[in-house]
């Protein structure tokens, strides 16, 4: 399980603030629980699932200013020789993305727009009106490229 980390690097956090309350992951049936960090940051659960039925539940109580994300239309797009090495690993392809099948696609939708924020604006205009989340429809199979 994975507790998504809002921190960036300068200390700066999002509208999102989590430990309000901890949250701590209940089982049932109980389980052995294991928290580590990712090399994100996040804070990650681990636990073996036993055949049968399993429910696993938490509490948490998170506070959001409400406050659209901060809008920096003079943001520049950095050519890779000048990324921290860090940033490197945000580049790769994923299985949930295959970047092979999908790259052609994106090129032809936003390969014309400007670079930097009007682009990467572009693409979340896009993703908002296009992509939705389904519980229904969600396998561990899945890819942004099979639907």
């Amino acid at each position: 399980m994975l507790r998504p980390s809002f921190k960036h690097g300068d200390g700066v956090t999002t509208a999102y603030q989590f430990d309000l309350e901890p949250d701590e992951l209940r089982t049932t049936p109980t389980l052995p629980l294991t928290r580590y960090l990712d090399q994100f940051g996040n804070v990650c659960t681990r636990l073996v699932a036993p055949a049968g039925e399993l429910t696993i539940s938490t509490d948490a109580l998170i506070a959001d200013s409400g406050l659209p994300d901060a809008v920096e239309p003079a943001a520049r797009q950095h050519e890779i020789a000048e990324l921290p090495h860090d940033t490197l690993v945000f580049l790769l392809g994923s299985r949930y993305c295959e970047t092979e099948r999908l790259m052609e696609e994106a090129w032809s939708r936003f390969g014309n727009t400007l670079p930097g924020w009007p682009r990467v604006q572009a693409i979340c205009d896009f993703v908002h009106s296009h992509v939705g989340f389904g519980y229904q429809h969600a396998r561990a199979t899945k890819t942004a490229a099979a639907g």
